[in-house]
């Protein structure tokens, strides 16, 4: 499983020649079927704005991804005459998401998709308590029927789970720190009474 949000700003290097063709800077989901089909690519030898479709990813490493050869990648126009239906990732994030009764769940904050398909395998939604104190991160499990809108995210009700990274911040949050304060013997000196010598500089 994949962090969308962490694919952001990895390398793109081609497995034949070597070189890096630029780096992530963004990635496109298919809104019907909710998949990745698409990673944006910037910078590097391509310059401009390039698109790899994902079905030419070799691999979505930790630190690299990989593309069989520069081939691969389109130009941003000839993407766009493929009449593939796809959102950037970036205008996801922040999107509300609400239930099919109407209930808030929390804003857009990652998507997760499965590194051999592209496929959807959760919508991390991120909400905060206590004032915003802390953020609290539920996920929408796959397979769900999930809309998504211009404005917002329709999911149906009692289809979010707790994430791991939630129950990571719940246990911090619970922590309780003891601070040992030393017994101090002498009283403090009052106007009335003289300084010990310790207070002045010699």
């Amino acid at each position: 499983m994949h962090s969308v949000k962490a694919l952001i700003g990895k390398p793109v290097i081609s497995v034949e020649s070597g070189d890096k063709l630029g780096n992530i800077s963004d990635a496109l989901l298919d809104d019907e079927n909710v998949r990745l089909v698409g990673l944006v690519i910037s910078g590097g030898m391509l310059g401009k704005e390039h698109v790899l479709p994902f079905d030419h990813v070799t691999t979505l490493g930790g630190d690299t991804v990989l593309v069989r050869s520069q081939a691969g990648i389109i130009g941003a126009r000839e993407w766009k005459d493929s009449g593939v239906r796809a959102t950037r990732s970036s205008t996801l994030k922040g999107r509300p998401v609400v239930t099919a009764t109407g209930h808030r769940l929390g804003e857009i904050s990652d998507l997760l998709v499965d590194g051999q398909t592209g496929a959807f395998d959760a919508l991390e939604v991120a909400s905060s308590d206590f004032g915003g104190l802390r953020t609290k991160r539920s996920q929408v499990r796959p397979g769900a029927d999930i809309r998504i809108g211009p404005d917002a995210v329709v999911v149906p009700e009692g289809t979010t789970r707790q994430s791991e990274r939630d129950e990571v911040e719940r246990d911090d949050s619970a922590r309780q720190v003891t601070i040992d304060i030393p017994r101090v013997d002498e009283r403090a000196p009052t106007g009335s009474e003289p300084l010990p010598d310790r207070h002045f500089k010699e």
